[in-house]
């Protein structure tokens, strides 16, 4: 678990000081670059290696799962609820424990509409939670747990890392939280690009059965996007939930670690 990630840590720095006290600065140089890469691996690259517990996809279903980060919005949020109630289509909500604190009552309405919470960090640390130590990484996840317990009276079983970084010492914080880390994978980039067009390409354009599609509530287009992601769904021939449990996508999502 985690203490083996330290000792781990511990070792290489030992590793890597010897070979620089020994002249051997070429053999030091291949060390740092081969640690540092299986790093960079997990970091940008969520699921690798295998045994890491993250949840790529829903092979069991047919379905498709809308996903939405960084929420609850105080503006985009309740029209996102109702676009998606309009289509009759359930989603998981990846929300922030800072905002959860702020928009209770719009954490209630995702709850009462048949939507699924997810646990996205309490502060959200884009910059640094990929190299965040164990302590700072369970904080950040166990005080949104916290945060989203005061307003629904539950807990989540499911986290995603910001930005879909994955952190050195995320797999053994989730498993002795009884968590499980749900990436994606398609991704509609409309965090940075708010093309509505561009953002639904990127979803649709070669979406499967049991994929998973990953958006932002603080997106301002983010009604016709989702307006123009469920058209191409069902021009593929494809359906989102129209019910959903939260067991349901951990049993089924769940890769085997």
């Amino acid at each position: 678990g985690v203490l083996i990630r330290i000792v781990a840590l511990f070792v290489y720095h030992i590793i890597f000081i010897g070979l620089i006290a020994s002249g051997h600065l070429i053999v030091a140089f291949v060390w740092a670059f081969v640690c540092v890469g299986y790093w960079a691996l997990n970091v940008f690259w969520l699921g690798f290696p295998r045994g890491t517990g993250v949840m790529h996809r829903l092979p069991q279903r047919q379905e498709v799962l809308l996903t939405f980060d960084d929420g609850p919005h105080p503006q985009q949020t309740p029209l996102l609820l109702d676009a998606l109630q309009r289509h009759g289509v359930k989603a998981v909500f990846f929300v922030i424990g800072d905002h959860v604190i702020k928009y209770p009552h719009l954490v209630k309405r995702i709850i009462e509409e048949g939507h699924v919470i997810g646990n996205h960090t309490m502060t959200h640390p884009v910059s640094t939670f990929w190299i965040a130590g164990p302590w700072r990484i369970f904080s950040e996840i166990q005080r949104c747990q916290e945060a989203i317990a005061s307003v629904t009276d539950q807990k989540t079983q499911m986290f995603r890392p910001p930005v879909g970084h994955y952190a050195f010492f995320l797999t053994p914080l989730l498993r002795h939280l009884g968590m499980v880390c749900c990436a994606w994978n398609r991704r509609a980039f409309d965090g940075v690009d708010c093309d509505v067009a561009r953002n639904c390409a990127r979803l649709t354009s070669a979406v499967q059965p049991g994929d998973i599609l990953v958006m932002h509530d603080s997106n301002p287009n983010i009604v016709d996007l989702v307006d123009q992601v469920m058209s191409a769904l069902q021009q593929r021939g494809l359906k989102s939930f129209s019910d959903l449990q939260h067991d349901q996508i951990i049993v089924e999502g769940r890769p085997l670690v």
